[in-house]
C-alpha cells in the first residue's frame, strides 16, 4: 500500500505525543480528566484506519463520548456511585450509540468512568469535549495524507443486541461490584471490549484470544509500573503508549482499547489488583465471546445470530 506524504509515522507517534500533551495540561490546570484514557484508543484508531468506522463518523468521536460522559457524570451526582449506577451509565451510553447509530463504542467507557472513579467535578464533561474535539480537528487536517485503511465493521443485528447488551451490563455490574473488595477499580475500557465481543462475536478480537489476553495484561502492567515508577506523568503516558502501540503493530493486532487500559493507572494509580482485574475481565469477556459463538454455531439454521 502506497504511503502518502511523509506522515506515515503518525499512528505511532501521534497518540503518545497528544496524550502526553493532555497529561501536561492536566498537571498545569489541576483537572486530571483532560487525560481521558479512551482518547488513546480513539486517536490510534482514526490515524491508523482513516477509512475505518470511527474515522468515517468523526463527528461522533466528539459527540458520543461527550454526551455519554454527561450521562455518567449526572447519574453519579444524582444517584451515587454504587455498582448499579455504573450499569445505568453503561446502559445510557449504549442507548445513545443506538439512537445516533454511532460506532464509537469507547463512549461506553466515558459513561462508566465518572461512576467508577466517583468523579464530582463538572470539568469532566468539558475536558472530554476538548480532548475529543481537538483530536477530531487534527485528524481532519491530516486525513487526506494518511495511509488508507478500514476495518469493515459490521453493525450488530437485532438478536445480537438482545443478548449482547444485557451481557455487557452484567459484565459491568460484576466488575464494579468486585473492584472495591479488591481495593482497586473496574477498568471501564474492559466494558468497551466486552461490548464488542458480545455484540460482534465473529469480529477480529475474539479470533486471537492469546493476543487479546496477553496484550491487555502486558499493557496494564506497563501502565501500572509507569504510574508508580515514573515521577513525571506526561513522560509515563508517552512511554506506555509508545510501547503499547509498538506491541500492537508488532503483533499485527488492532486492539486499540488496550491502550486505554495502560493510561488509566497513570491517571488514578490503583492498587496491584488492577492487573488481576484486567486479566480476569479479559478472560470473562473471551469466555462470553466463545459461548456466544458456540450458541450461534449450534443453533438450528443459525437463527440466534440472525
Amino acid at each position: 500500500m502506497r504511503r502518502k506524504g511523509n506522515i506515515h509515522h503518525w499512528p505511532v507517534s501521534g497518540p503518545p505525543l497528544y496524550l502526553g500533551g493532555l497529561s501536561f495540561l492536566a498537571m498545569l490546570t489541576g483537572i486530571p480528566y483532560f487525560l481521558f484514557p479512551e482518547l488513546a484508543a480513539l486517536h490510534y484508531d482514526v490515524l491508523s484506519r482513516p477509512e475505518g468506522a470511527w474515522a468515517k463518523r468523526i463527528e461522533q468521536v466528539v459527540v458520543s463520548p461527550t454526551l455519554a460522559a454527561l450521562i455518567g457524570w449526572s447519574a453519579g451526582r444524582l444517584l451515587g456511585y454504587a455498582p448499579w449506577v455504573a450499569v445505568l451509565a453503561a446502559l445510557g451510553a449504549m442507548l445513545l450509540l443506538l439512537a445516533f447509530r454511532s460506532p464509537v463504542i469507547p463512549a461506553i467507557s466515558a459513561g462508566v468512568l465518572p461512576v467508577v472513579l466517583r468523579v464530582q467535578s463538572i470539568w469532566y464533561v468539558p475536558a472530554i469535549l476538548l480532548g475529543t474535539g481537538l483530536m477530531a480537528l487534527s485528524f481532519l487536517r491530516l486525513r487526506q495524507r494518511l495511509v488508507a485503511g478500514g476495518d469493515g465493521a459490521e453493525e450488530p443485528t437485532g438478536k445480537r443486541r438482545l443478548i449482547g447488551y444485557p451481557a455487557t451490563l452484567l459484565f459491568v455490574l460484576l466488575g464494579a461490584w468486585l473492584a472495591p473488595d479488591l481495593a482497586t477499580i473496574f477498568p471501564p475500557p474492559l466494558a468497551v471490549m466486552a461490548f464488542e465481543l458480545f455484540t460482534r462475536p465473529h469480529a477480529g478480537w475474539g479470533k486471537r484470544p492469546t493476543a487479546f489476553f496477553g496484550c491487555l495484561v502486558l499493557v496494564a502492567t506497563l501502565g501500572f509500573l509507569a504510574g508508580r515508577l515514573v515521577p513525571f506523568a506526561p513522560l509515563a503516558v508517552v512511554l506506555v503508549l509508545a510501547v503499547g502501540i509498538l506491541l500492537l503493530r508488532r503483533l499485527d493486532y488492532h486492539l486499540a482499547p488496550a491502550l486505554a487500559v495502560g493510561v488509566l493507572p497513570i491517571l488514578v494509580q490503583p492498587g496491584p489488583w488492577y492487573i488481576i482485574m484486567v486479566g480476569g475481565g479479559a478472560a470473562v469477556a473471551l469466555a462470553g465471546n466463545y459461548g456466544w459463538r458456540y450458541l450461534e454455531k449450534h443453533s438450528i439454521g443459525g437463527e440466534i445470530g440472525a
